[in-house]
């Protein structure tokens, strides 16, 4: 599971949700190279179909590099993967909405447009799920 695809922050609280653009690419392109099998996420639900090296990959909350700097990569190493996106993502839906988040510093962070996301679905390497309405922290309601 990802989240950010972009450079660590000085001080920042959230860097543990980015990882660094070379990391991501060697990962992937790792992945790539040991024979993984890249799966959306709705292909799960058939497991007794699937390759023993098939991997899922999956990110979270539709930040701006997921286009800008995991497509790319994904499109290199022929690989996909599913998009989770809050339905209320823009404004100040990480400070407002995610209570476990209460802090500027993700909303501060570029989402995708829908646009983008229209973008992004349509190149074949990505899929949309469903990641809640409000992105609220499940455990505590």
């Amino acid at each position: 599971m990802y989240h950010m695809v972009s450079e660590h922050r000085t001080k920042a609280r959230f860097n543990k949700l980015r990882v660094r653009p070379r990391a991501f690419a060697e990962q992937i392109k790792w992945l790539k190279e040991e024979g993984f099998r890249f799966v959306f996420a709705s292909e799960l639900a058939d497991h007794g179909n699937l390759a023993d090296r098939t991997v899922c990959l999956t990110f979270d909350d539709g930040y701006a590099d997921n286009l800008a700097a995991a497509d790319p990569v994904l499109e290199a190493c022929g690989a996909k993967a599913t998009l989770y996106l809050p339905e209320d993502r823009t404004g100040g839906w990480s400070s407002k909405k995610k209570a476990h988040h209460a802090d500027d510093e993700l909303a501060l962070e570029p989402k995708l447009t829908d646009e983008q996301v229209r973008t992004i679905l349509a190149n074949g390497r990505w899929e949309l799920g469903a990641h809640s309405a409000t992105h609220a922290n499940l455990p505590t309601l």
